[in-house]
């Protein structure tokens, strides 16, 4: 990561009571997430003026409960003229995400900014679950590794 401070291991989190909380992520080994696309990538041929910033973020649910909901942050440097749209892919079953979208006046005013990407874990079995963070303007698409966590112990 660059030398700005993201916050990036940082997921807030919404509690059923409508709580607001900030949880400290990380992988139980203290190692990013395992999954096939654990570094970014870009699937079009043009090189993007964002970058969509690499982190290791995991949230924990307990099984048979919910709906749980949670924020991944997207961490996104540089400048863009279109908005960023943020989704989570490779979702268990009972997960959900409405997704979450970066705007040019928020990246353009400073080169840094925190995307948010909700995410609901309703009653799901127990498990480690890899997906991908995925940003993407229409022409330039870049991911991240994340885990959903599903355990009688969060």
């Amino acid at each position: 990561m660059n030398r700005h401070c993201f916050g990036a291991r940082i997921v807030l989190t919404l509690t059923a009571a409508g709580g607001l909380a900030l949880t400290g992520v990380s992988s139980a080994s203290g190692a990013p997430p395992a999954s096939p696309s654990a570094s970014s990538s870009a699937t079009s041929a043009t090189s993007a003026t964002w970058t969509l910033e690499q982190s290791d973020q995991e949230v924990c649910s307990r099984p048979d409960t919910g709906p749980h909901n949670f924020y991944f942050l997207a961490p996104v440097t540089g400048s863009t003229t279109k908005d960023i749209k943020l989704e989570l892919q490779d979702l268990p079953t009972n997960v959900t995400s409405s997704g979450g979208t970066v705007h040019p006046g928020e990246l353009n005013d400073s080169g840094e900014f925190n995307g948010f990407v909700h995410v609901a874990i309703g009653p799901t079995p127990a498990g480690e679950y890899d997906i991908k963070l995925v940003a993407s303007d229409g022409t330039d698409t870049q991911s991240s590794p994340a885990r959903i966590s599903v355990r009688s112990d969060c």
